[in-house]
């Protein structure tokens, strides 16, 4: 992800494990949000994840 960008991530796993900015999840059907706001704080640009996944993993990182 951009440094300066603003990430809202929103994860719904049937089953598996997720690591979004350094927070883990796991189990069983499960939903999670997640923001950062990147190293200039909040503003200017903005992306949001919508990530469906039936099993797996995930991990989003900077």
């Amino acid at each position: 992800m951009p440094e300066k960008v603003d990430v809202t991530v929103n994860v719904h796993i049937q089953g598996g494990d997720c690591k979004v900015f350094g927070n883990d999840c796991s189990g069983f059907r499960q939903t999670s949000s997640y923001t950062d706001y990147g190293t200039d704080g909040p503003g200017g640009g903005k992306l949001h994840l919508d990530l469906d996944l039936q099993w797996g993993n995930v991990k989003v990182t900077r």
